[in-house]
């Protein structure tokens, strides 16, 4: 292997493993023949909250996935409660 070869193959490594840390999968919930992307759930959650407090900062969500309700109910900040449609 030349030195050329082995600094593309050191740099194809650092990019995979840079890849590989910042990896976020897409989470996906089926229940009774619908298909709901979580992320938008949470992104619907964070508008919800910013929508009713705009000057307080999101430092911390929780969210509770009900499929039955068809709705996701979450705790923001450790004390403010909604809940969002699915």
């Amino acid at each position: 292997m030349t030195a050329e070869e082995k600094a593309a193959n050191a740099k194809a490594r650092k990019e995979a493993k840079e890849k590989e840390a910042n990896m976020r999968p897409t989470l996906m919930l089926q229940f009774a023949g619908d298909e709901v992307d979580l992320s938008s759930v949470v992104e619907t959650a964070k508008a919800d909250f910013k929508a009713s407090h705009k000057r307080t900062p999101l430092t911390e969500l929780t969210l509770y996935i009900k499929p039955e309700d068809h709705a996701a109910y979450y705790v923001a900040n450790g004390s403010v409660s909604g809940k969002v449609s699915l």
